[in-house]
Order: structure tokens, then sequence, then C-alpha cells
């Protein structure tokens, strides 16, 4: 009797003890498939721009045949007369502080978006690339292109006239108008040339790139060209400069949010193409070469 009680009791505990070592068995094999290594980085997923799809069949392309190819994607666009400029830079440069007013491109006076021009004491309709340049007026097209068609005050816009881009040394204040005081750009007596602020420097050598790869001759439309040398106030001849000091401030003034919003705004609500130069910057060195 003792025997078989002692048998017994040995089959108890083997049938107990098994069910343990094998779940004991199976639950570190699933442990060590799940495991996480806390040492290895964690890869962050990338997000694509939905912007990119614009620019798709470029990606292997550089130099002329990049500036050939962002001509086929931006051309074509939809355009607007001079006076219904007026009323799409009150939306595109309102001031973010103040949503009656707009903020001028060079001197940063914020102003009463309705009165527009108001005899020249309010603000007016400023080519970036200079108008002259080109001969192309405020025709529909690159005069009233509004990758390059920013608000300023009227003496400042004046003053800034059809000089070229570059490096200047005489600081110029506004004295004339409703809107006056320092504006933070540079001009000169001895050559013909301006510098704006140092926080719109890059966005103005960006609207610059755009125009002179937006136009291209066709249809038209006049062939823009930038070139490394100062225009004389004069000339009729489709060039602007001065590009090697313009791609300097394209590296030193990276894009804003501003920037980016407000190249989104045009294409999405008006004339339905892109500033490529804000979506990517380095297409300015692709395009040009350039190594400061």
């Amino acid at each position: 009797m003792r025997k078989n009680y002692i048998v017994l009791l040995m089959i108890v505990l083997c049938y107990a003890c098994t069910p343990t070592e094998q779940s004991t068995t199976g639950n570190d094999s699933v442990s060590e498939k799940t495991k996480v290594d806390n040492n290895q980085p964690t890869q962050a997923k990338t997000e694509v721009p939905e912007y990119e799809a614009y620019y798709s069949g470029l990606e292997e392309l550089d130099g002329e045949a990049l500036a050939k190819g962002l001509y086929q994607k931006i051309k074509g666009h939809k355009t607007f007369t001079y006076r219904q400029c007026y009323d799409i830079l009150m939306e595109l440069d309102q001031d973010p502080d103040n949503s009656n007013n707009v903020i001028g491109i060079y001197s940063n006076f914020s102003m009463d978006a309705a009165k527009q021009y108001d005899d020249g004491n309010g603000w007016n309709r400023e080519h970036i690339w200079a108008k002259s340049y080109g001969d192309f007026g405020t025709s529909p097209g690159p005069g009233t292109d509004l990758h390059h068609l920013r608000a300023s005050d009227v003496s400042t816009n004046s003053a800034r006239n059809n000089r070229t881009f570059d490096e200047a040394d005489e600081p110029y204040t506004d004295g004339d108008g409703r809107y006056q005081g320092e504006s933070g750009c540079y001009t000169s007596s001895v050559e013909w040339v301006w510098e704006p602020r140092n926080e719109r420097k890059g966005d103005i050598a960006r609207m610059i790139f755009y125009m002179d790869v937006r136009y291209e001759g066709e249809n038209g439309e006049p062939d823009l060209a930038l070139v490394d040398e100062i225009i004389n106030r004069g000339s009729k001849e489709p060039y602007h400069g001065k590009l090697s000091t313009l791609l300097r401030w394209h590296e030193e003034d990276p894009v804003s949010e501003e920037e980016k919003q407000r190249n989104e705004l045009i294409y999405e609500k008006y004339q339905k193409n892109r500033n490529p130069f804000i979506d990517h910057p380095e297409f300015a060195r692709m395009v040009w070469g350039y190594d400061f």
C-alpha cells in the first residue's frame, strides 16, 4: 500500500510540474522574439511634403537641364490684371499682427491695406525684378506675377527705383509720405545699387531666381536672365543683378515660414504655380553652380 501511494504521489508531482515547465519555456521563447534592444537607434519616419509630386521627373537634372525642367513646371500659370493684384496683395502680404494692414517688403512698415495708393501716401505694388529690365510694364504675365510682386510703401519703393541688388553703404531713412522712419535698407550715391534689410535678402534673391527661370522668351514673354554686374539704370535689356550677391544672400537668409505660406497660397488659390527655390533651396546651387 505504501509503495502504491508513493508511485501515485510521483505521478501527481510529474503531472503538476510538466505544464509549468512547458509554459515557462514558451514564455522565454516569446520574450526573446519580442525583446527590444534599447541601444539600437530608432528610425524616425520622414514625411514627404505634398508638393514633391509637383517636381516629379526632375530628380536627375542639374544646371541648364534643371532650369529648363523647372520652366516646364512653372510656366503657363493663371494671370491677373495689375488692378486685381492690389486686392490679392492685401491677403498675401497681410500683417500677421494686424489683419487690416500689409507689411512693406523693404521698410517693414505696417500700412493700412484698404487705403492702397492713397494719392502717393500709401503703398503700391513693387516689382522685385524691376519692370524696366525687360520692359514688360504692368501687363499680365511678368508685370503681374505674384511671386515677385510685393507691397511696398510708395516713398521707399521710389527710392529703390530699379537699382541693382547689391551691397551698399548709405542707410536709407524714409522721410516722405504717411509711413516714415528707418528702413533697415541701404543705398548708394556712387553706384546704382540697393541693399534690403537682412531678413529680406534671401526672400528677394529667391524671387529673382524664380523670374530668371520662369520667363524664357516664349509666347511673347521676355527672356529674363540674371547677370553678375550692376545694371545701367536706363537699360531696357532683360537683365538683372547682381547674381553673386543674390546667391550669397540666399545662403545667408534661409527660407522662412512666411515665404512657405505665401508660396503655398499663390499655388493653391491664385496662380497655380510654385517658386521652386522656396520649396528646394538647393536648386539655386544646382542651377547656377557656386561654392562660397
